[in-house]
């Protein structure tokens, strides 16, 4: 299962799995998260456990909507991943 939270200065974490098993229960959930509300959203990765390329195809969706969003705190175990991927400067 993973958790969507946010606070009042604009700083959104998902903690839990972000993956082809998480995708249909995250995405609605992302998509309440509006820009207008949120301009210059951070995304905090610190709180994932797993992250797979469905995964990433909803955040870089979800960031698309953001023109101004940072994201940031990627846990160790998945920055090899990321960098194998080649989107080390989008998630790092």
């Amino acid at each position: 299962m993973t958790e969507l939270q946010i606070d009042d200065w604009g700083i959104l974490k998902l903690v839990g799995d972000v993956s082809i098993f998480t995708v249909q229960e995250l995405h609605p959930l992302l998509l309440t998260v509006s820009p207008d509300d949120y301009p210059e959203l951070k995304i905090d990765l610190s709180g994932l456990t797993d992250l797979d390329t469905v995964g990433v195809q909803l955040l870089l969706g979800f960031r698309r909507r953001f023109r101004h969003s940072i994201v940031h705190s990627c846990p160790a175990q998945l920055r090899e991943f990321v960098q194998q991927i080649g989107l080390d400067e989008l998630f790092l």
